[in-house]
């Protein structure tokens, strides 16, 4: 089952403690993701871009509610869809 994506605005965007949230988890997740090293950064790495994929879910949902197609999906716009 998949939420319209309207629902993720309206949570995380429209609703004051769900942008408040999501600003935590931006904080959280979507910085530093790169470690250097030998094989445990790079394990280190894996997992926070694991965790950063939850957030740019997320986000993604978001711009969709917004207009905005997924730049990782084969899904045409609607204005781009044919009838």
């Amino acid at each position: 089952m998949s939420l319209d994506p309207v629902v993720y605005k309206q949570v995380f965007e429209d609703n004051p403690h769900g942008a408040a949230i999501l600003d935590e988890l931006l904080g959280m997740f979507a910085v530093n993701l790169w470690v250097k090293g030998g094989r445990s950064a790079e394990r280190e790495t894996s997992r926070r871009l694991g965790n950063f994929e939850v957030v740019n879910f997320i986000n993604t949902k978001i711009n969709r509610a917004h207009g905005i197609p997924d730049p990782n999906s084969d899904e045409l716009p609607a204005f781009q869809q044919e009838e």
